[in-house]
Parts: C-alpha cells; sequence; structure tokens
C-alpha cells in the first residue's frame, strides 16, 4: 500500500474549516496541520479538530506533499505560487484569484513546477447539477436562467457579488454551453458593502444560447436555482432541496384520436454526495494517478475572463 498523501489546509475560515474536517477524514490522506494567522482560529481547530495549527504557511510546506488553499481571494495568487514554487499540488479555493493577471500567474507557476493545480468550482462535484447535465445532454440548449442569492452577513468584504457568489453559476453555464460568450450586457448595485452586492448578467452565447444569472448577497431567502430550456423540454434545479424536475410536452398525433398536447413531469432521483469530498477526491486522484483535474486552471481562467467582461459592463453602466 501506497504511504499516505500528506496535505496541509491554508486558511482556516468558513470554507477552510470543511477543508480541514474533509481531509482528516480521507483515508488516503494523513492531514499534517493547517495554516491560520487568526489566533482565535488557530485555537479552535487545534481544540475542536485536534489539528496541529501554525501561523505562517511556510511552515507547512517542507511536510506535506499538496495543500488546499483558502485564504481570501485577494491572497490566491501570492500563496498558491508560493506553494506551487516550492512543489506542492495545490487545490486552491474559488474564484482563483481576483483578476485574470491572477489566473494566468498561478497556471504558467504550475506548469513549469509539474505540480496539479485544481480550481475548488465545488458545484462541479454536485450531483444534482450531475443529473442536471446528463438530462439535458444531446438536447440543443435554449436559454439559461440562474438565481444565487443569499442573506447578508457583516464580513470584511473583500469582494463583489460576482466574484463571491456569480462565479458559481458562471462556471456552470461555461461548461453546459460549450460556446463562446458573444454579448454581454450586466448592472449591478451596492447596498451593505464597498463592493457590489446585487448582480445580474444577460448573456448570448456564439450558438445563439441565451442565459441570465442574478447573484444577490443582499437577499433575506436563500436561493439557488438553475432552470433550462432545451428544444423539447424544462428543467430545473433547485440547490437548497437537491433535486431535479424534468418536463417535456407529449402529442398524440394517432389518427382515430384527438389532438392533444400534454405535459409530463417527473422528479429525478439524486444520490447522496458531499461535493466538497467528491471535489477532494479528486485532488488526491489525480495526484496519485496523473490524470487533469475535473476542474483545472484554464477553466478558472475562462470564467475570471468572464467575469472582467462583467465587471467591466456593470461599471459602465452605474
Amino acid at each position: 500500500m501506497s504511504e499516505p498523501l500528506r496535505v496541509g489546509v491554508i486558511g482556516v475560515g468558513r470554507i477552510g474549516v470543511h477543508h480541514t474536517r474533509i481531509a482528516g477524514n480521507t483515508p488516503t490522506v494523513r492531514l499534517v496541520g493547517v495554516a491560520e494567522r487568526d489566533a482565535s482560529r488557530r485555537r479552535w481547530v487545534e481544540d475542536r479538530l485536534h489539528v496541529p495549527a501554525v501561523t505562517d504557511y511556510r511552515e507547512l510546506l517542507p511536510q506535506v506533499d499538496a495543500v488546499v488553499v483558502a485564504v481570501p481571494p485577494t491572497q490566491h495568487a501570492a500563496v498558491t505560487c508560493a506553494c506551487l514554487e516550492s512543489g506542492k499540488h495545490c487545490l486552491v479555493e474559488k474564484p482563483f484569484g481576483v483578476s485574470v493577471e491572477d489566473g494566468l500567474h498561478m497556471i504558467e507557476t504550475a506548469a513549469r513546477a509539474g505540480v496539479v493545480l485544481q480550481v475548488g468550482y465545488v458545484e462541479q462535484f454536485n450531483p444534482a447539477v450531475a443529473a442536471l447535465l446528463q438530462a439535458v445532454s444531446g438536447q440543443p440548449v435554449r436559454v439559461v436562467e440562474m438565481q444565487r442569492l443569499s442573506p447578508y452577513e457583516e464580513r470584511d468584504w473583500d469582494i463583489d457579488v460576482v466574484l463571491d457568489l456569480m462565479v458559481h453559476d458562471l462556471s456552470l453555464l461555461l461548461g453546459l454551453t460549450q460556446s463562446p460568450v458573444a454579448e454581454v450586457q450586466a448592472i449591478g448595485k451596492s447596498y451593505q458593502s464597498r463592493y457590489v452586492d446585487y448582480a445580474s448578467t444577460n448573456l448570448r452565447f456564439a450558438d445563439g444560447t441565451l442565459a441570465r444569472c442574478s447573484a444577490s448577497r443582499v437577499t433575506p431567502l436563500k436561493v439557488r436555482e438553475v432552470a433550462v430550456t432545451t428544444s423539447d423540454s424544462f428543467l430545473r434545479l433547485d440547490g437548497i432541496e437537491r433535486k431535479v424536475v424534468a418536463s417535456r410536452h407529449t402529442t398524440t398525433t394517432r389518427e382515430d384520436v384527438a389532438y392533444r398536447q400534454q405535459t409530463l413531469s417527473e422528479t429525478l432521483w439524486i444520490p447522496y454526495v458531499e461535493p466538497l469530498q467528491a471535489q477532494f477526491d479528486d485532488f488526491v486522484a489525480c495526484i496519485r494517478k496523473g490524470n487533469p483535474p475535473r476542474v483545472d486552471g484554464r477553466h478558472g481562467l475562462e470564467v475570471l475572463n468572464l467575469v472582467r467582461r462583467i465587471q467591466e459592463n456593470i461599471a459602465a453602466a452605474r
């Protein structure tokens, strides 16, 4: 049996805590420790999760084979590139930096180092999303509507809602359409923070597909919905309820029966899989087997390019 993969987690905030739990519970992995600047969080990890914690992530690097980078997005590029240059495989949380230049820097550094670089768009590992993609496979997609709405949280925000929330849906959308974005129209507004807290964008793809994405962090109700209209069906994913409902038209055409059109709906069965665990398992498998990640740096860069166009559109309209 091969030796366990030695892993460290850098940043144990809201998402980093879950990465720590996942890494600590994966049998093929040895969680060496975490790095966190905040003293209270370090104590919490040591007391509750019984994991060694250090202040400076560079202390972890000589002891690990791979790291999960879950620091604030403005620090993604600097921390990730330092780890890559040390020869460490990296799973970096979304949004993969805050600019196209950040993404390019990480991709180029990983290529020089010859190590795995995976981007944490965890919805790509959501079984409900997989069911939706399978249901529309082979059908021409006409319209996609996405809503990702959340209540406001008192935090020291350093990015807008496009980078914070909408990126998840942009990642899914680019995988769903497989066509270049031809036109972008977007609006947004700040309500609670210094950055845009609500954004809505209309996209037209080169193949004619239309899409609308709305993202909010000032909505009282949490909503995670995707609706897809194809040539002969309508599918709706409810990310909170973890279900997909598919509706299709059926038409009676027999000569001895009067014409009648009906809509048949079915709820697709979704197996329970924790997306964050599936994402981490893919990361480990890529390291072990030398396979490319399902969500690699090129995909992350494609999302960042679209983010830039949306942000520029919002800025021009304000």
